[in-house]
């Protein structure tokens, strides 16, 4: 979870995960020791995997803004309405309705039902009480319960994440728990009939309730729908009801009969457990099937309200991937943040979280207009510390941000922004005269215009010609020494090398200097190669740390390979001379065959 860059779910698993150990290290009694020391190993190991990620994140911390994350994170929830599609997603629609606009997860009402039924088993009581807790405590918090709400504050940690999005996941895994106690205690025939008619009723209650809230409130768009999908759900709870009805309660050892009392001791124990054995019947893998067909058909209804054709407009992104370049653009609209990091393209924009400091800064002080014509909340929305432009707005909106467009075009240019994307007909020719630029692409859903004035990504008062470069790397020729400008945010960890031509030891390091929002180093009169590379501090011992640890992983594994290998053999060696002493038959065989040169070692190990 940290490698693939999700730190606030990590955090929140590795919590449940240390209450799952603790229970556990409660039922390990005399192997407690043994146990904490695997897991403890387990969690260093795991850490020192992650070591060069979490150094990396860590540096960037240091420099880096969380913005609201850094007190009030938790503090949001979802409208206590959402509650009607924590079990029911779909009941009004498959997508773009009431009860999905804010989606608050994707459990089924068949897995809540079978969910309460494994929570209250009697076996494995403690992870069941441990699972009980986290749905309690996420849903609490999800749906703003104020205990659990200042509870959860109260943990170090917890009021920087958005636990009521975050935690969805772990809410999720403690159902599938729950419900595979729940087959299991159905293949084992462990489950009461009162126990099994108190879930239904919950479940039935839920059902009914949210369902008379969506009537109630006009929430449903198709009752043709709604109605396909409630009598379908039910059905599927009412097969699940009656196999938890028929699998009746039973103990581990089956009466025995009284006509074998003084039998032997293996025809009684074959009496004892055969019963239940030809007792546990289809049901528990019937159960289990209809709980993985509804998740399934769960997850494929969201495919009914998807685009049959929806034609993907292509030209633009071309079109920036030819001629872009260094430099960068900057969107209105259409090419929304972070999709040009997805297409490898050079964007201003970003919709993201955390960023560095001097880049929220510079959007809220540079680039944030006075005078746009729009709303404050729609200035809000628009420019943020950690979000400019989020959205693809109306041609309307796009018009207005081009006002403010027009006042900090210079700070635009300054940062090397060649390229403005916006909807078709949103810039008019005379604005577009006005503010110097040129329409170089025009397609359906996208115009694209150029600003020749913007600046270059690596600049030197005109001391320096560039001859080649990307991002990472540049030939340049300069007439004398002179600061080179590398429109690249300033940051700790940035280094630069330098390599002079024709020179005897040429390649040098070289400092690169704080240029306030832009990144600077001296170069030599002459022609240089001068390439750029990022490293965070003690990145280099963190992959050393990772690499150990993936070797002592290898090295443990190859020897509990060896060691099974070992105990297979020796298990082997010891069971042959038992097996070949049980009779005297086997006896006579047995030297028959020492008397033909082959030992009955011998022979065991060659079958």
């Amino acid at each position: 979870m940290l490698f693939a860059g999700f730190p606030e779910t990590a955090f929140l698993e590795a919590l449940f995960i240390g209450c799952w150990a603790l229970v556990r290290l409660g039922q390990a009694r005399r192997h407690c020791l043994a146990f904490a020391g695997w897991t403890t190993a387990g969690m260093v190991l795991g850490l020192a995997l992650a070591a060069p990620v979490l150094v990396a994140f860590l540096d960037f911390l240091s420099w880096g803004s969380t913005s609201y994350h850094e007190a009030v994170a938790n503090d949001i929830s979802y409208p206590r309405r959402q509650i009607m599609s924590l079990a029911l997603p779909f009941a009004v629609g498959a997508l773009n309705n009431a009860v999905l606009r804010l989606q608050a997860g994707y459990l089924t009402l068949p897995a809540l039902f079978m969910a309460l039924v494994g929570l209250t088993g009697t076996r494995r009581r403690g992870i069941r009480l441990l699972l009980a807790g986290t749905m309690i405590v996420l849903i609490g918090n999800m749906f703003r319960f104020e205990p659990i709400k200042l509870l959860l504050n109260h943990t170090p940690g917890i009021k920087a994440i958005l636990v009521y999005k975050y935690g969805i996941s772990i809410l999720e895994f403690a159902v599938v728990i729950a419900v595979a106690l729940a087959v299991d205690d159905l293949a084992r025939r462990r489950v009461g009939r009162r126990r099994t008619l108190v879930c239904a009723s919950l479940t039935l209650a839920y059902a009914a309730v949210t369902l008379a809230v969506l009537v109630s409130r006009g929430y449903v768009v198709s009752p043709r729908w709604t109605t396909a999908v409630m009598l379908a759900l039910a059905a599927v709870c009412a097969v699940l009801l009656v196999l938890l009805l028929r699998a009746r309660t039973h103990h581990d050892e089956a009466p025995v009969p009284a006509d074998t009392a003084g039998a032997p001791a293996a025809h009684t124990g074959a009496t004892a457990t055969s019963s239940p054995a030809r007792g546990r019947s289809l049901a528990a893998p019937l159960a289990g099937a209809l709980l993985v067909l509804t998740a399934a058909a769960h997850f494929a209804v969201p495919q009914a309200g998807a685009s049959r054709a929806a034609a993907i407009d292509m030209k633009p992104v071309h079109y920036l991937q030819q001629h872009l370049g260094t430099s960068r653009f900057y969107t209105l609209g259409p090419i929304q943040p972070d999709y040009g990091s997805y297409w490898k393209l050079g964007q201003l924009n970003v919709n993201d979280l955390p960023v560095p400091k001097k880049y929220g800064e510079f959007v809220l002080d540079e680039l944030r207009p006075s005078h746009t014509g729009l709303s404050a909340k729609q200035m809000q929305d628009t420019f943020k510390d950690y979000q400019l432009i989020p959205f693809n707005p109306p041609a309307a909106v796009e018009r207005k941000l081009l006002v403010g467009y027009g006042e900090k075009q210079q700070a635009f240019r300054e940062a090397g922004v060649r390229y403005l994307v916006t909807r078709p007909d949103v810039v008019s020719p005379a604005t577009a005269t006005r503010l110097g630029l040129v329409k170089v692409l025009d397609s359906p859903k996208t115009d694209i215009f150029e600003d020749a004035s913007a600046q270059p990504y690596y600049t030197s008062d005109g001391a320096c010609r560039v001859e080649s470069g990307s991002r990472t790397d540049v030939t340049l020729t300069c007439s004398r020494s002179a600061t080179l400008t590398r429109r690249e945010l300033d940051a700790p960890g940035w280094r630069a090398t330098v390599a002079t031509a024709g020179a005897t030891g040429s390649t040098k390091a070289v400092a690169v200097a704080d240029g306030r929002l832009y990144q600077r180093i001296e170069v030599p009169q002459g022609t240089s190669h001068v390439t750029f590379e990022y490293r965070p501090r003690h990145f280099e011992l963190a992959v050393g740390v990772s690499i150990a640890a993936a070797l002592v992983l290898l090295v443990g594994c190859a020897s509990t390979l060896v060691r099974r290998r070992r105990q297979d053999r020796h298990d082997t060696d010891v069971a042959a001379p038992a097996c070949g002493s049980s009779s005297s038959s086997d006896s006579v065989g047995t030297v028959a065959a020492a008397d033909q040169g082959t030992s009955t070692t011998e022979g065991s190990e060659r079958a």
